[in-house]
């Protein structure tokens, strides 16, 4: 039995589900810092993640229930708009500003690996 190096692997890497999940924390200074990645292997449970991760960000960071920064939760609308935009290859992300750090948790279709082009978008609109 060989033991596989984890350090040593293809370039580039590419997911095997076709769903993408993370949160990242963004920092007035610095580098922003990833907190969590996963997969999803559907729209649903990409979905389902994106609800999952905002729901435990908001434990973590002791935000009030009824926060205005949590209303994706509670709209109707949110997880299908959510589940359309996925379907449609396009990212969907939820941010949450706590001090000088703005949080985004989003959910892509892997052939971008993350969704770093549309975070930044969100940032500079912010």
């Amino acid at each position: 039995m060989t033991h596989q190096n984890v350090f040593l692997r293809e370039r580039p890497w590419t997911p095997s589900a076709p769903f993408w999940c993370t949160v990242t924390a963004y920092y007035q200074w610095g580098q922003p810092i990833t907190l969590w990645s996963g997969d999803a292997g559907n729209v649903r449970l990409a979905v389902r993640v994106l609800r999952d991760r905002v729901e435990a960000l908001a434990v973590d960071l002791g935000l009030p229930e009824g926060d205005e920064q949590l209303l994706w939760l509670d709209a109707p609308s949110a997880e299908g708009q959510a589940a359309d935009d996925l379907a449609k290859g396009r990212p969907h992300a939820i941010t949450i500003t706590h001090g000088n750090v703005v949080y985004i948790i989003s959910a892509t279709r892997t052939t971008s690996a993350e969704a770093g082009a549309a975070v930044q978008g969100l940032l500079c609109s912010a």
